[in-house]
């Protein structure tokens, strides 16, 4: 059996989905894959994480039951910004 491609690992994950707030971890990925058409998804730390550029940089946290935590990523280094 091939591995799943990023994509269909969220939906495989999502699909079998036990959490309260199914419906609204669902809409929060909607919003984030319809910011940017280059954000891609994947299971990261057994949740959805968004990557942009190869980076990850938003992660669900499902671990509670009546609250999820959207981490937003922000690296260990100081980058300096174009002009």
């Amino acid at each position: 059996m091939s591995k799943l491609d990023g994509h269909q690992q969220v939906v495989d994950y999502l699909n079998h989905l036990d959490h309260p707030l199914k419906k609204e971890i669902e809409e929060a990925r909607r919003i984030i894959l319809g910011v940017n058409e280059q954000i891609s998804e994947h299971i990261k730390w057994n949740a959805p994480s968004f990557c942009f550029n190869g980076d990850d940089r938003v992660t669900f946290n499902l671990q509670g039951k009546g609250f999820f935590r959207i981490v937003f990523h922000c690296g260990d280094k100081k980058r300096s910004l174009k002009r």
